[in-house]
């Protein structure tokens, strides 16, 4: 189970790991309520299986004793996870917290109001202008110029 855990590291739940154990090929999703197979990275494990006879209290058996032991967690949700993988998890969390602190997002820290009023407008210009360019939209129309079709070229005076 430990192995299953280990590929796994999403988690799993104790029916799902006794579905691999078994061998089973399917599952019926609750979401629509269908037979479905099971993901390839259990329909493919190499202990999809390995003990056909296994009950489900005897999975849940094994994730207590790894449980207490210290190897695995469960979430509330009823899944099963490694230990090392949530501690990985707690560990990104923390570092992409530090990160956020460190460096605040472009706009948002206080060198905005250091900037003179002349470059705040012309930073504002620029930032219209690259929307402009980004939308297609190249702001009102000056009056029909020369070329365009419909323009001023396109059209004869008749007297």
């Amino acid at each position: 189970m430990r192995s299953l855990l280990w590929d796994n590291y999403r988690g799993l739940t104790a029916a799902m790991i006794h579905r691999v154990l078994r061998g089973d090929e399917t599952y019926l999703s609750s979401a629509s309520g269908r037979r479905r197979p099971l993901w390839p990275n259990l329909l493919y494990h190499r202990l999809r299986g390995v003990d056909p006879g296994v009950r489900l209290p005897h999975v849940i058996e094994a994730l207590d004793r790894l449980s207490v032991a210290g190897d695995v967690v469960t979430s509330g949700q009823g899944i099963w996870r490694l230990r090392r993988h949530v501690e990985r998890d707690a560990v990104r969390a923390a570092q992409a917290a530090r990160a956020a602190q460190q460096n605040p997002p472009a706009g948002a820290g206080p060198s905005d109001s250091y900037m003179p009023a002349d470059q705040q407008q012309r930073a504002a210009r620029q930032a219209q202008a690259g929307r402009a360019r980004q939308t297609g939209k190249q702001g009102p129309p000056d009056n029909d110029p020369p070329g365009r079709p419909g323009g001023r070229a396109d059209r004869t005076v008749r007297s």
